[in-house]
């Protein structure tokens, strides 16, 4: 009986050890998280993975550069019963082989604003006194994501210069499992001048023009040319005024 009893105690305390354990066990997105934003370096490997990963060729390595754009203007599509092309340069949107490819534009952009917003949720908290590229990193990223929702914005919403009330895009501003409502596109406008404005406001301030970043010693200041810079930034709001109907600013 007394055996029994120790058993029963070993058991328990076992029991009660392990639940403790697996209640202790953090999901392994949020270690990665954790453990990937815990440096200078782990910014720059999350901004590195954007840009990656819009250079891919389901973004700009391909089908938003001259694949998609260029079917839907009509500059090419092979004539043959049942091509995907075609029915891309007839605009059947809904078709079951043309839908995977709007279905990844659409789908796959927002997840890479989503990878934005991490980044900035991120930097919440943090100065230059911990991160000393700390507004560079702030300023691509707010650019980013003005950006991905402008191309969003221009490729999936009505023209906003023929119909002033048209219907716009969600904008995404935080990293979280929240469903974004739809705004309109004169509201989605300004979402995005918002964000292009304060990534201008900072680079500007910080001197990030590329070829004085170039001369630091620092390999992520290196071929800014290739960054969202603040020359990337200051076409990127002239395209944005025009397509919205502000020529006047645009120019400026």
């Amino acid at each position: 009986m007394k055996k029994l009893k120790y058993i029963l105690i070993i058991f328990c305390f076992t029991l009660h050890y392990s639940c403790d354990s697996f209640l202790d066990v953090r999901p392994e997105g949020e270690v990665v998280n954790n453990e990937l934003f815990k440096n200078a370096e782990g910014f720059e490997d999350a901004i590195y993975g954007v840009y990656s990963t819009l250079a891919g060729p389901s973004y700009y390595g391909r089908t938003m550069t001259y694949y998609f754009n260029d079917i839907l203007s009509q500059y090419f599509f092979y004539d043959y019963p049942g091509d995907v092309t075609l029915k891309i340069c007839n605009f059947e949107y809904k078709d079951a082989t043309v839908r995977p490819t709007i279905d990844q534009i659409w789908g796959g952009v927002y997840k890479n604003i989503s990878y934005v917003n991490n980044i900035l949720e991120n930097l919440e908290g943090r100065d230059e006194s911990s991160l000393p590229l700390y507004n560079v990193y702030k300023a691509e990223c707010l650019a980013l994501r003005g950006f991905m929702h402008f191309d969003i914005l221009r490729l999936f919403c009505e023209n906003i210069v023929n119909n002033p009330s048209a219907q716009g895009i969600p904008y995404v501003d935080k990293y979280d499992l929240k469903v974004s409502p739809f705004l309109s596109a004169e509201a989605a406008y300004g979402r995005i001048i918002g964000d292009l404005k304060a990534a201008e406001e900072i680079m500007s301030e910080n001197g990030e023009y590329f070829e004085n970043a170039d001369q630091q010693n620092n390999e992520f200041l290196k071929d800014r040319q290739i960054h969202m810079n603040l020359y990337a930034v200051q076409g990127m709001l002239a395209r944005v005024y025009w397509m919205k109907g502000d020529l006047k600013t645009a120019a400026e």
